[in-house]
């Protein structure tokens, strides 16, 4: 067996570009063990190999190419561990942060589903779960501008509540008695639901809801009336009253399609027992 190998060799074997192998080499990352002064070839020894390996395991870790070099060229056990400890780390949070989009994902597939199913006519009286969120201002907003600031605001506050859109989990807080009379200026609080891991963080609002009221409006959710007098029929014919806000829950909206016609919220008005 020989034991100096060509750049072109390494590069076939270890299925990397020669390219790549000079720029290493340019970095003092991966130097060639032997340059012949006369012809400018590379050699590279066997051992060299398991340096390619341990290059791309640094990629893969992503390490940047000055930690790569640091990794490459230390003597320090320790050290060693302190880089591999410190990407674990950051593995962790990567992970938690795709699981948290996973669910995201995952429960807007579930909900536009399971919407499939409703009779978006259809009015009902069901039990709700208190929901978790992050509050915004209460402005009376004169148009969307004002509502992306007051957004703008919000997200830049928290950001890591935030990861994967905040224009799609929005839940809107509204005035009852400001949409049954179709009240242009109604001040409408913004609401940025979290999910189950971020519960116990001091800026998170528990919501309850208890017994609620439940209709869907289709369309725009700022441009239209979300309800007309029927749902206070509703409400006399059942001996109800709205005990607080409204809330607005988005199924589908922009964020999923661009079709205005298409867009569904579900509407909840907490009743008293």
């Amino acid at each position: 067996m020989k034991d100096k190998y060509l750049i072109g060799e390494v590069a076939q074997i270890k299925n990397i570009d020669k390219q790549t192998l000079r720029y290493y080499n340019k970095l003092g990352i991966l130097v060639p063990d032997l340059i012949d002064e006369e012809t400018g070839y590379r050699y590279y020894s066997i051992k060299q190999f398991i340096d390619v390996d341990r290059i791309k395991f640094c990629k893969r870790m992503g390490l940047s190419l000055e930690e790569t070099k640091e990794f490459m060229v230390g003597k320090s056990l320790n050290k060693a561990l302190d880089i591999l400890k410190e990407k674990r780390q950051s593995f962790a949070e990567e992970i938690k942060r795709l699981e948290a989009i996973h669910q995201v994902v995952d429960g807007i597939i579930h909900t536009i589903e399971d919407t499939e199913k409703v009779n978006y006519k259809q009015i009902s009286v069901e039990e709700r779960e208190s929901f978790y969120g992050i509050l915004g201002s209460n402005p009376a907003y004169k148009d969307m501008y004002d509502f992306e600031l007051n957004l703008l605001e919000l997200t830049n506050k928290h950001p890591k509540y935030s990861e994967i859109g905040h224009n799609f989990g929005l839940i809107l807080q509204l005035d009852f008695k400001s949409i049954l009379n179709n009240a242009t200026d109604e001040k409408k609080s913004i609401i940025l639901r979290i999910d189950k891991q971020f519960r116990g963080d001091e800026n998170v609002t528990e919501i309850p809801l208890g017994k609620c009221v439940v209709l869907y409006h289709k369309g725009s959710i700022l441009e239209r009336p979300l309800f007309d007098e029927k749902v206070a029929d509703y409400l006399k014919a059942l001996n109800l009253k709205a005990k607080g806000p409204v809330y607005t829950f988005p199924i589908i909206n922009r964020f999923i399609v661009d079709n205005v016609k298409a867009y569904l919220y579900e509407i909840l008005i907490p009743v008293e027992e």
